[in-house]
């Protein structure tokens, strides 16, 4: 097998082995959808879901990125109406992000640092090239075998990086309010947050009492952050390790292997990959039991949540 790089820090290898990962993509969207989504929904999907958590990309972005696409004959590529990308669950979100996340930390393997977006979009465009010049992959508005150029719309929006320990203001949807999170990991999946109890119209925390968190974590992204929505007022590493317990997701009972905890209700797991059984009351607490519970959730819809209580809060 060559080593020859077929984009800047990809392999030949690595853009081979991704083609039946973004194969895996296309089809789990072809599954939802009932038929082979569009190019225009395929990158819409790929641009919600880069690594912007963790420590494989060079800065912090604001999502989606988006992208254009040339055709046959250079043609601009212009997707049609209608999107049904907001109609996907978290499944369809967390295999493109593995894909992404994948492409990633190949690129920042060959070049010894994590990657820019810049290098990312090209890594993407290299292996949709290939999958759908090869026919790996089937797209409802792009002929088999037509050459597709990739390249970002424009250039991303550099910002500050958030850190463990950042504590983040995040405005009461009546506005007027903050509540306070403390970011207590990025990792693969996505970015946790220790939410505070309570509300503050300043966007400090006080020197009284110790504060009090509300006991789960909650998984998001950080275009928030990224945008400016949701402001750092302070960073304070002590805070992320008061969290009563590591972050976790939650699995339903019948989302896992038979045997693989001792619960009928589900359980708990950390980025570590350690599971945990929950009882009934847990599960119900979050969501599982009635279906409303989410891994992760986007940033936009966190206010709203905490403001009617979800999860627990």
């Amino acid at each position: 097998m060559s080593d020859k790089s077929s984009s800047p820090g990809l392999t030949e290898a690595d853009a081979e082995t991704a083609v039946p990962r973004l194969a895996a993509v296309v089809g789990g969207l072809a599954e939802r959808f009932g038929g082979p989504p569009t190019l225009g929904e395929l990158l819409e999907l790929l641009g919600w879901s880069l690594p912007t958590a963790g420590d494989a990309l060079a800065e912090a972005v604001a999502l989606p990125q988006r992208f254009r696409a040339n055709v046959r004959g250079g043609r601009r590529y212009e997707p049609p109406a209608g999107s049904r990308v907001p109609e996907l669950a978290d499944a369809e979100f967390a295999e493109a992000g593995t894909l992404s996340l994948f492409l990633a930390e190949r690129v920042g393997a060959r070049t010894g640092r994590p990657v820019t977006v810049a290098e990312l979009t090209a890594a993407l465009a290299t292996v949709l090239g290939s999958a759908v010049a090869s026919g790996a992959v089937t797209l409802a508005d792009v002929e088999k075998g037509e050459p597709v150029r990739l390249a970002p719309l424009s250039p991303p929006k550099r910002v500050p990086k958030p850190r463990v320990g950042d504590v983040v203001a995040i405005p009461t949807p009546e506005g007027g309010h903050h509540r306070l999170a403390v970011i207590l990991a990025r990792d693969r999946f996505g970015t946790a947050l220790g939410v505070l109890r309570g509300t503050f119209t300043l966007p400090r925390i006080g020197g009284g009492r110790p504060p009090e968190f509300h006991p789960r974590a909650v998984y998001t992204e950080e275009q928030s952050i990224a945008s400016g929505a949701w402001r750092v007022v302070d960073h304070d590493p002590s805070l992320a390790a008061r969290f009563p317990r590591e972050p976790e997701i939650y699995h339903r009972a019948d989302t896992l292997p038979p045997g693989t905890v001792d619960s009928a209700y589900g359980a708990a797991e950390t980025a570590a990959g350690a599971l945990r059984p929950v009882d009934r009351d847990e599960a119900e607490a979050v969501g599982l039991l009635d279906g409303s519970y989410r891994q992760t959730y986007l940033s936009a819809d966190v206010p709203g949540l905490l403001e009617r209580g979800g999860f627990s809060f």
